[in-house]
């Protein structure tokens, strides 16, 4: 699940977004200079349109009530993050390359210390694996073994955030992640469930 803050015009609402790297893909055909306006069908949202001077694109919507959608609902309260992590351009870099460099690695896990937390690239709890750890500095007020998550994610949110000035990761030992950004004229959030491993 996302959570966006952006400077664009858009009215308070809710939309179902099954494939961000297809929206992804449509904004790049799309100039940054763009307006959105609602397509609806029945009274019900369906899709954005996306449209520069030019040309516009449109972008259907998943239905929102479908279970898919509801993982966790962000209108009551989050668990509390027992760890936290600042994120600086130098290390994601690092993360980013490290991954690259594991191509077929599916598991990143986070093991936290007193004040650092290890980033495990290409964990698996069952079986050796060429792996790479990456010691990164937290703020822990409790702590967990061990939580894993799917790495794609977590990449393509470092990648599509590049421009950021303040980010963090914070982890809750319940099982949820929440990836935050802050840019010039945006704040973007992003949550993730934590992987069950055998």
């Amino acid at each position: 699940l996302v959570q966006l803050s952006a400077n664009i015009h858009l009215d308070d609402g809710e939309f179902g977004v099954f494939e961000t790297g297809n929206l992804l893909t449509l904004l790049n055909a799309i100039d940054e200079d763009l307006t959105v306006d609602y397509q609806y069908h029945k009274n019900k949202l369906t899709g954005l349109i996306l449209k520069d001077k030019i040309s516009n694109a449109t972008y259907l919507l998943g239905d929102t009530s479908l279970d898919a959608f509801q993982t966790h609902n962000l209108k009551t309260s989050l668990p509390t993050f027992e760890v936290v992590i600042p994120l600086k351009k130098d290390l994601i870099d690092r993360f980013i390359k490290s991954r690259k460099s594991l191509s077929d690695c599916k598991i990143v896990a986070f093991l936290p210390e007193k004040d650092t937390c290890d980033v495990i690239i290409n964990y698996d709890p069952n079986h050796g694996t060429n792996r790479i750890t990456i010691p990164f500095l937290a703020e822990t007020s409790g702590g967990f073994d061990v939580s894993a998550y799917n790495i794609d994610p977590i990449a393509k949110a470092f990648a599509a955030n590049s421009d950021f000035r303040d980010a963090k990761i914070s982890i809750s030992e319940k099982g949820l992640m929440e990836i935050s950004f802050k840019g010039e004229d945006y704040e973007v959030k992003y949550y993730l469930n934590k992987l069950q491993l055998d």
